[in-house]
């Protein structure tokens, strides 16, 4: 308990779950009760059931999907800098080529996709860099939204009729720069925070980003914050679709990266579907 994980989570409810924060958002504040509801009264005793009924022992039953000592770790003589892919070769956009997003467009169906039309130039001042080409190819096939109900992929702009992600980029890309300064010391490699920019979420908490390292976007390596992966902090010398590729497609991948369990059926729909959906609902 005396972790910088710990202390980073102790310090991060205490900012968002006090009553009178000046951080948290009305839609969290809104959220708040379905959580407080559900996960004691809801969750508890089916979960006291299951255990009680499993064959396995107490300590067989508690490692998380995150434990294990198979993540990606820069080597020895290895630098942040090393770790970057070399570039290959509307619902949403039509998909076609060999690129990194047709490859995930064969695994996750674009049928809920949408071609976001973000307005580049815009994104690209707020930021002052360019973006990955397969981020921009992914913001014309799928846009913004979820992925596999577990992990959300974010807009580069803000978008106020967004009812998840409408900072863009921002609050995410702050979460992660604070979470690396405050826990940087289970790191085993170093990088400035500023160089640190959050494209996707997921429900478990970790953050997915890029280390805008070098010049050209296109060789930007994934830096995963995950809250229950093991380790904590790792690069991966590849683009975000190819690394969500991975994630949805390699159980090994999935248990280094990821705090939650993902489906095994591969889906993603957009924000502007979830809201209809959500209408529809209501």
């Amino acid at each position: 308990m005396d972790s910088a994980h710990y202390r980073a989570d102790l310090t991060e409810v205490r900012a968002y779950g006090a009553a009178n924060s000046d951080i948290r958002t009305a839609q969290q504040t809104e959220t708040a009760p379905l959580w407080l509801g559900s996960s004691l009264t809801l969750y508890a005793e089916p979960l006291r059931v299951a255990l009680s009924r499993s064959p396995l022992s107490v300590v067989a039953q508690g490692p998380l999907p995150g434990d294990g000592p198979r993540s990606r770790r820069l080597g020895p003589s290895e630098t942040v800098r090393d770790a970057r892919r070399v570039p290959r070769g509307v619902r949403g956009a039509a998909v076609d080529g060999n690129d990194s997003v047709t490859a995930l467009a064969r695994l996750m169906p674009t049928t809920y996709g949408v071609d976001e039309r973000i307005d580049w130039s815009e994104a690209e001042e707020i930021w002052k860099t360019r973006f990955p080409s397969d981020y921009v190819r992914f913001m014309q096939v799928y846009g913004a939204g979820l992925v596999s109900g577990e992990i959300v992929v974010l807009l580069p702009v803000p978008q106020s009729d967004t009812y998840t992600d409408g900072s863009g980029l921002r609050d995410e890309t702050e979460n992660a720069r604070l979470t690396w300064e405050m826990c940087k010391d289970e790191a085993d490699f170093d990088v400035d925070p500023g160089s640190i920019v959050a494209w996707g979420v997921s429900t478990g908490a970790d953050m997915y980003c890029w280390l805008t390292t070098d010049d050209d976007p296109d060789r930007w390596p994934v830096l995963v914050c995950g809250r229950h992966t093991s380790p904590a902090f790792q690069v991966h010398p590849f683009g975000m679709a190819e690394f969500l590729q991975r994630l949805l497609c390699d159980a090994a991948f999935q248990e280094e990266t990821i705090s939650v369990t993902l489906p095994e059926e591969v889906s993603f729909v957009n924000w502007r579907e979830q809201q209809r959906r959500r209408t529809v609902r209501a």
